[in-house]
C-alpha cells in the first residue's frame, strides 16, 4: 500500500517533521528498525517516533531537506560539475555506511536524495536488504532468478538480470544517476521521452561502452564505473579507492551542496 505524508510542525519544539502513515502492518516498522541502526551516521532523517493510530502505522521523522528533483527542476534539468562530484563524495559516504552496517540500500534514485544544511540525505529503505549472514558473517551466496528490485534507469544490469545483490549495484546506480544530473538524461531515459521497457532499457545497459556513456564526463566517472564492472560479485569495493576519485572538492563538498539548497529557497520565496 501507499504511504501518506504530512508535513507538519512539533507543537512543544516547533521542529519541522514529516508523518508517514502506512496500513501495511510491516513496511514502516521495517523502515523504522533500519534508521535506528543508522543512527550515528551522518546524512540520514532522524526517526523520532513509531506507532499505531487507529487502522496506520506511523512513523514519525525530522524533515530539514529538499527533494533534490524539486532542485534540479530549479536549476534548468542539471547540476554543475562541481555540485555533482560533491554530490558524488557525500552518497558515497553515506552508501558506506549503509554497507558498514550490513545493508544494501536497492533504490538509489532522484526521489530517494533530499538536500539539507548538512548536505545530502539518503531516505527509503522500503526494499533495504542485508547481504551478510548473520550467523556466519558470510557475503549472501550468489544467486539467479531474483525478482527486480529498484528502478529502471537507475538499476545495475545484475539488478535488472535477477541477480541477488550485492553492495556494488548500489553504486553502480549512484554512478548512472550522477551521470543524468551531469547531462540531464542518460541513452535509455529521458523525462521528455517515452518509457522503455525493462528489456530495452537492460539491452541498452549491456550494449553501451562505458566510454560511450560516459561521453565528454570528466574522466573519473569512466573510470569508476570500469572498476565497478570488474568487482567479482562478493567483492568488497575499494571505497577509499572509490572516494580519492569523488572526493576531490574535499572540505568544500557540503558548502557547494548547500548553496543548492540556498539558491532553491531564494527562488522560492521570488516565486
Amino acid at each position: 500500500s501507499l504511504a501518506i505524508i504530512y508535513h507538519a510542525q512539533d507543537l512543544i519544539s516547533g521542529q519541522d517533521i514529516a508523518v508517514k502513515l502506512m496500513q501495511d502492518p510491516t513496511s514502516l516498522e521495517y523502515k523504522f528498525h533500519i534508521l535506528k541502526n543508522l543512527h550515528g551516521g551522518t546524512g540520514f532523517l532522524k526517526p523520532l517516533w513509531f506507532g499505531r493510530e487507529l487502522s496506520y502505522q506511523v512513523l514519525v521523522l525530522n524533515n530539514v531537506a529538499a527533494p533534490i528533483c524539486d532542485i534540479l527542476g530549479m536549476q534548468g534539468g542539471c547540476f554543475s560539475i562541481d555540485n555533482i562530484l560533491a554530490l558524488g563524495c557525500q552518497l558515497l559516504q553515506r552508501l558506506e555506511y549503509v554497507h558498514s552496517c550490513n545493508y544494501i540500500h536497492c533504490g538509489i534514485k532522484l526521489q530517494n536524495i533530499l538536500i539539507g544544511h548538512g548536505g545530502s540525505i539518503l531516505i527509503d529503505f522500503s526494499i533495504t536488504m542485508q547481504y551478510h549472514d548473520l550467523a556466519t558473517h558470510a557475503h549472501t551466496p550468489y544467486q539467479q532468478g531474483c525478482p527486480f528490485v529498484g528502478t529502471p534507469a537507475f538499476a545495475s544490469v545484475n539488478h535488472h538480470l535477477g541477480i541477488q545483490s550485492s553492495h556494488h549495484n548500489d553504486i553502480k546506480s549512484l554512478a548512472y544517476m550522477l551521470i543524468y544530473l551531469l547531462h540531464g538524461s542518460l541513452p535509455w531515459f529521458n523525462c521528455n521521452s517515452s518509457v522503455l521497457s525493462q528489456d530495452a532499457i537492460l539491452k541498452m545497459k549491456q550494449d553501451i561502452m562505458v566510454k560511450e556513456l560516459c561521453g565528454d564526463t570528466p574522466h573519473v566517472f569512466a573510470t569508476f564505473l570500469k572498476y565497478l564492472c570488474s568487482l567479482a560479485y562478493a567483492e568488497k569495493p575499494d571505497y577509499i579507492y572509490l572516494h580519492s576519485l569523488f572526493c576531490v572538492l574535499n572540505s568544500s563538498a557540503v558548502s557547494c551542496i548547500v548553496q543548492l539548497l540556498f539558491c532553491f529557497v531564494a527562488k522560492l520565496t521570488k516565486s
